[in-house]
């Protein structure tokens, strides 16, 4: 199912806002704050909504077929998954859908990539 970008537009929009909001209720903002500390704030709320995006964007992608790539056995849906991962903005943490073919046992996180490639792609 390809990404419905109006909904995702939406959810990110509720998100840069709830941000924004934490942003406004910090007791640390004043009109009287030195560029540095002006810097850790945007720091904090830009790391969150950074981490926030990767996030959403991770649980829009879908395993397709819902059949293993590998000896088409059928994918049965086993939880979620905590990844920690490393970006270009540092150290980080996503959720995933986490799938398991039924026949040859193979695990599979969306888009259908394999828990053994998965260990060396970051």
């Amino acid at each position: 199912m390809p990404i419905d970008k109006n909904e995702l537009k939406v959810r990110l929009m509720k998100q840069a806002e709830k941000q924004i909001d934490e942003l406004l209720v910090n007791p640390g903002l004043d009109d009287r704050m030195s560029l540095e500390a002006i810097e850790g704030v945007v720091q904090v709320t830009g790391d969150c909504f950074r981490k926030a995006l990767l996030q959403r964007l991770v649980e829009e992608q879908h395993v397709e077929t819902g059949v293993c790539p590998d000896c088409g056995g059928a994918l049965r849906h086993k939880g979620h998954k905590t990844r920690q991962i490393m970006t270009g903005q540092g150290p980080g943490q996503i959720e995933r859908v986490y799938y398991q073919c039924t026949v040859c046992g193979r695990g599979y996180f969306p888009p259908g990539q394999t828990v053994r490639d998965r260990r060396t792609d970051l």
